[in-house]
């Protein structure tokens, strides 16, 4: 009997879960982001109006957020060192479209390749417009110099979410899932 009750178990959760999961529509990391209690950017219904305004269904889509991870680029950190394991992991599973972090680790990100070059994504329009804010790095394994992001200060909805205190980049995963919802994204950000 104990042996049925965990099958009914595990399939009422599996039932459940697959008729009350929704599909991830963008990914959205934050690394070293300020965590402020009951944020309500750190919640995918934040988004929901963002997701509707691009056609997207909110009763089978959401906006993964991820903004718990904090990490540095000192080797030395073992603490550190995990958290880039786990954020790696996340980019090599394409669970990233949206990058977000303060200036040194996404340029120590994008030097190994986890970047997209915004120069394939972004309009000319954004590129010509933060031309004098655009993070580019050299790729440590291809030596290819590249653009990888835009560095954001004095930016209305970095500031509404409280993430980063000064300035903080903003780029795209290379691999990046949908390129045309997270580019979206990055124009109503700017916009603000």
């Amino acid at each position: 009997t104990l042996l049925v009750l965990a099958l009914v178990g595990v399939a009422v959760f599996l039932i459940v879960q697959r008729f009350t999961d929704k599909e991830s529509a963008l990914g959205i990391m934050a690394v070293n982001a300020m965590q402020i209690a009951d944020n309500p950017v750190d919640e995918s219904s934040y988004y929901d109006d963002f997701l509707s305004d691009n056609g997207i269904d909110i009763k089978k889509n959401k906006v993964e957020v991820s903004s718990g991870l904090g990490a540095n680029t000192n080797e030395n950190d073992s603490a550190s060192v995990q958290s880039i394991q786990m954020i790696e992991n996340r980019f090599m599973t394409q669970s990233v479209d949206v990058f977000f972090a303060d200036y040194d680790f996404f340029y120590s990100l994008g030097e190994f390749d986890y970047m997209a070059d915004i120069r394939d994504y972004l309009p000319d329009e954004i590129l010509d417009r933060y031309k004098d804010d655009i993070v580019t790095v050299k790729s440590v394994e291809t030596g290819k110099e590249y653009p990888i992001g835009i560095k954001l200060e004095d930016n209305a909805w970095i500031d509404e979410t409280g993430w980063y205190p000064d300035s903080c980049v903003v780029g795209l995963a290379e691999g990046l899932k949908n390129s045309d919802l997270a580019v979206e994204f990055i124009e109503k950000i700017l916009e603000e």
